[in-house]
């Protein structure tokens, strides 16, 4: 379909939804006529395997209804005619016995949780012309283990039966029902969209791309097989809900670049008990940790915004094995001409700091000796300001 003619279909698409016209029926269908196509706006047959018929009233099928099928749980099957070009929101939400689905070749627009709760249905395949696919769109579909995009469609694809928005670079969803307990996120992937692993309870083990900077609203919610989870540092928020249900999470460790928690992330995940931050205490909404009576909320020493509690859980300190450059925060970088950073460990302890004017072919020298009182110390190197390469190392005194 060229840029022209998807123009036209889309003027006429808002027409058909935003001009009244009288509800008529036609056998198994309600519908409305407008500019020269028909809209079904509900299905009111007894179910079955059921193929959409190309016209009504002597005027293309165009559009399928916000919820024209919904609830309706005695479809098995649904065939739909080229002339179809959208699905509404919640077209076919909740027809639990839906298993197969044949789209058509005109298709260019799937709604909102359009195929979500359709617990039967198995596979579904993408035509090429679909060019837009909203939030939710197979959520809950417990036993649908693929979904495949045709090779030629310019805007989404399929890796391993996984749906990816190719444009936005976002992972939509994760079939539910697909075998298999580890699953890793194809670097590339720039965000996880809203309830992308929602419900995938065979998964025990997801790890996140180095290329990812968001979690979706309830991206993984319910995901019951999960027991731990790290977030990367290249993570900057991760919204409401994002873990909420995931009954078995035990143990989460997110990184320094996490700005932002929405509301309820880890609503519900009652066996949580230890969530490690490694950067500074991010915004977060209410409800954190709602459900959760025994998660502790672990951060390293040096790192700001901590107090006694976070989001309602008890802190502590997180001490490592060994200390760490913190490389973060606003005592990270230049200032008044001198290079800085915190060091992070354990209280009164004191570590050594190297410094060498090449990583290739180091030459340590010792710049300094800090000791880490309440477990932290800033450092800062007068010499760091000829412009000259430097690196750093530290170790325990």
């Amino acid at each position: 379909m060229n840029a022209n003619v998807f123009r036209n279909v889309v003027v006429f698409a808002v027409a058909a939804l935003s001009i009244p016209a009288g509800v008529m029926n036609a056998q198994e269908y309600q519908y409305k006529l407008s500019e020269g196509m028909a809209t079904i706006t509900k299905y009111i047959g007894s179910g079955g395997a059921v193929s959409i018929p190309s016209t009504i009233a002597g005027l293309p099928v165009a559009y399928i209804g916000d919820g024209a099928f919904a609830g309706c749980t005695t479809l098995t099957s649904v065939t739909f005619p080229d002339t179809v070009f959208g699905i509404g929101h919640t077209a076919f939400n909740s027809c639990s016995a839906l298993s197969q689905v044949s789209l058509g070749k005109q298709l260019y627009s799937i709604g909102d949780a359009a195929f979500a709760f359709c617990f039967g249905l198995e596979s579904i395949t993408i035509p090429a012309g679909v060019t837009t696919i909203g939030i939710n769109p197979f959520a809950s579909c417990t036993n649908l283990d693929a979904i495949t995009v045709e090779a030629l469609n310019p805007s989404f694809s399929s890796m391993d039966g996984v749906l990816i928005n190719d444009v936005e670079k976002r992972l939509i969803a994760y079939p539910a029902g697909k075998i298999g307990t580890t699953y890793t996120i194809s670097d590339g992937v720039q965000s996880i969209g809203d309830s992308a692993f929602s419900v995938c309870s065979h998964l025990a083990t997801i790890t996140i791309a180095s290329s990812v900077t968001n979690l979706g609203n309830s991206s993984f919610g319910n995901c019951i097989g999960l027991s731990s989870m790290v977030i990367p540092n290249s993570v900057i928020s991760i919204d409401a809900a994002a873990f909420a249900g995931c009954t078995n999470l035990a143990v989460v460790t997110i990184s320094d670049s996490v700005v932002s928690l929405g509301s309820s992330v880890f609503s519900g995940c009652i066996r949580l008990r230890e969530a490690y931050f490694q950067g500074i205490a991010p915004q977060a909404g209410g409800g954190v940790f709602h459900g959760n009576e025994q998660a502790t909320v672990y951060y390293l020493p040096g790192t700001a915004g901590w107090g006694a509690t976070f989001c309602d859980r008890p802190t502590a300190a997180w001490v490592l094995p060994a200390p760490i450059i913190l490389r973060t925060g606003p005592d990270f970088g230049f200032h008044n001409g001198a290079f800085g950073f915190v060091i992070s460990w354990a209280t009164n302890a004191s570590v050594v700091i190297e410094a060498s004017p090449s990583a290739a072919n180091p030459a340590w020298s010792a710049v300094g000796t800090n000791a880490l009182v309440g477990g932290w110390s800033h450092f800062s190197d007068p010499q760091s300001g000829s412009g000259s390469s430097r690196y750093y190392r530290i170790h325990a005194h």
